[in-house]
């Protein structure tokens, strides 16, 4: 490998664009502590330094820059990365002068961290300049602060250190960097987020705000107590997202009546219920006012409305699968995606599987990887033997195979990670008529 340049210099390494044998560019990151350590210091300093690689190297390549190779018994252990198109602060700049947001690059953000979250990591170091740009897809990196939840890895960490980067730390890294959950990184995207639409400086360790549509979402994400933050990943994905992708304005006083309904849906009984039905079956589901009134059916309403009546419920759920077969922005697929997943959790034999068609549907309209990858993990060889025999003959009567083949490819699964049944299907021709 031959030097090129310095990327980045930190106080415990640096990173160096190197040009590799077969003539392409990677990034190097080597362990070069640069002020005095006591013995005790530099060996838990490189312990961290190997934890990251083996984080790095054993998670998905869809969501981290993976690892080419790495050294680690040398005086300056190393390890080789593919050089990144460019960071998130790069982006940032970009749609800070060109007055708009790049969805999509939100929504690999969150994806990636939500994955990491869902095998109980705490990223910890989350910032704009470690998120990476690389095959077109938003990654995360530097995975030297990384830590299990629970686990005995965490003893890397003094209770009294605060390691991180302090304009993106959450308040209670500082008192116990040890101990901090997933929420301290929920915190960070609040900060991240308030870089993309303000650019102000901000006072470290405080909640933050700014005008505009996100600003109940970056106070909420950037709460003193984690407690008063967004509970996880999907919750914050949901409302950033949501907010991000409204549509226009409602046109018709009627379903100004039901959105403020909607926002009150606790105290709906199964009067309002029936009346909402009627509602729904007087409107298209491919209409401006349907599209208004389904980004508002979340996973607590359809929660909600489950325990009113579970019959009127299977038609909600029903009208929200057909509505889904619209065309939507891509980062917007990945809400959609999660609401059709809860309807699967809810929804009987029946409705579980037309979720199942409707993310197969999606996934491949829209060659979204987030949603394609939820297909795969709900319509594994783990799915109900029932729910898979009615989800192949969905498939072969709906000539649906390729909604589930090009999804599997586009992510680089083999069609036997569905399960047999539908395996099978996918594989069978149909039967001309």
């Amino acid at each position: 490998m031959d030097f090129i340049r310095q990327i980045d210099r930190g106080g415990f390494g640096r990173v160096d664009e190197v040009l590799l044998p077969d003539g392409s560019h990677g990034a190097r990151k080597t362990f070069d502590p640069q002020f005095e350590l006591t013995p005790d210091e530099y060996e838990k300093l490189l312990k961290r330094f190997i934890r990251e690689v083996r984080v790095q190297s054993s998670l998905s390549p869809h969501i981290v820059v993976p690892i080419i190779t790495a050294d680690l018994d040398g005086d300056h252990p190393w390890y080789l990365m593919p050089l990144a198109d460019k960071n998130y602060q790069s982006q940032i700049n970009e749609d800070r002068e060109n007055n708009t947001i790049n969805l999509e690059a939100i929504a690999d953000i969150l994806n990636a961290l939500d994955e990491i979250h869902n095998l109980g990591f705490v990223h910890r170091d989350l910032k704009p300049e470690n998120i990476l740009l690389h095959d077109e897809k938003w990654k995360l990196s530097d995975f030297g602060l990384v830590m299990p939840l629970n686990s005995s890895a965490s003893r890397l960490t003094s209770t009294s250190s605060a390691w991180g980067t302090q304009n993106y730390m959450a308040p209670e890294q500082v008192t116990s960097f040890k101990d901090v959950t997933h929420l301290a990184d929920i915190y960070s995207v609040g900060c991240i987020m308030h870089d993309l639409v303000d650019g102000s400086i901000r006072l470290p360790y405080q909640q933050h705000t700014c005008d505009g549509q996100l600003a109940p979402i970056i106070e909420k994400s950037t709460h003193m107590d984690p407690n008063h933050r967004f509970d996880n990943i999907r919750n914050l994905r949901d409302a950033l997202i949501t907010a991000l992708s409204e549509p226009p304005d409602s046109s018709g006083k009627l379903s100004e009546d039901w959105l403020e309904f909607l926002e009150n849906i606790e105290v709906w009984d199964i009067d309002k219920l029936d009346e909402f039905i009627k509602y729904l079956g007087s409107i298209d589901h491919d209409t401006e006012e349907a599209d208004i009134i389904c980004r508002h059916i979340d996973e607590d309403t359809l929660e909600f409305l489950l325990g009113i009546d579970p019959h009127s419920w299977e038609y909600i759920a029903n009208y929200y699968i057909e509505w889904s077969s619209n065309v939507f922005s891509f980062a917007y697929c990945d809400v959609i995606v999660m609401r059709l997943i809860a309807i699967f959790d809810l929804g009987s034999p029946n409705i579980k599987a037309a979720s199942i068609m409707a993310i197969a549907r999606l996934g491949h309209s829209h060659n979204r990887w987030f949603v394609m990858q939820q297909l795969l993990n709900i319509a594994s060889p783990r799915l109900d033997d029932n729910i898979a025999v009615r989800v192949s003959i969905d498939i072969k009567v709906n000539d649906a195979q390729d909604d589930f083949i090009k999804s599997a490819e586009r992510i680089n699964h083999s069609l036997n990670a569905f399960h047999p049944r539908i395996y099978q299907a996918i594989q069978e021709d149909v039967i001309p008529f």
